[in-house]
């Protein structure tokens, strides 16, 4: 089955959220007063086609987000938090696309190429609340990412 999101937004809450499903949720990520929250998830796999929809619609939330939420644009060139940001590709060999917040693992992501079918984990993650900036900047490496996964 292929990989699904919903987005719930609320206008008088100020909130929006996503959840991704394959079939049942694996992933949440919420909006509410100046911060995003991921979920706590268990380890997941996706398939390289699951991942490209994944990354459309962490592309499509973002996107909505500042349409819904046009003032938090002003937040995005503020300071960052203790944070990392990091894709990693020994050799080669594998490509892990790394993010975290006050070192709390927000995407901990390992693509094992030449393995095209079921090849992007994802790690257990415990539910850890970002900034606006790190989001955003992560949601453009995270797409950098997608893309050296689709090349390889």
């Amino acid at each position: 089955m292929a990989l699904t999101a919903q987005t719930i937004f609320d206008i008088d809450a100020g909130t929006q959220s996503i959840t991704f499903s394959n079939p049942a949720a694996i992933d949440t990520i919420s909006y509410s007063s100046n911060t995003l929250t991921f979920g706590t998830t268990s380890d997941f796999t996706l398939s390289k086609s699951d991942f490209a929809l994944y990354n459309k619609y962490l592309q499509a939330f973002n996107s909505l987000l500042i349409f819904n939420f046009p003032k938090i644009a002003s937040f995005f060139n503020g300071a960052f938090p203790p944070s990392l940001f990091a894709i990693y590709s020994p050799d080669l060999t594998y490509f892990e696309y790394i993010q975290s917040s006050n070192n709390n693992v927000v995407y901990q992501t390992i693509y094992t190429p030449p393995d095209s079918s079921t090849a992007i984990d994802f790690p257990a993650r415990i539910a850890v609340t970002i900034s606006l900036q790190e989001f955003e900047l992560g949601v453009a490496l995270f797409s950098q990412f997608a893309n050296q996964v689709a090349l390889n």
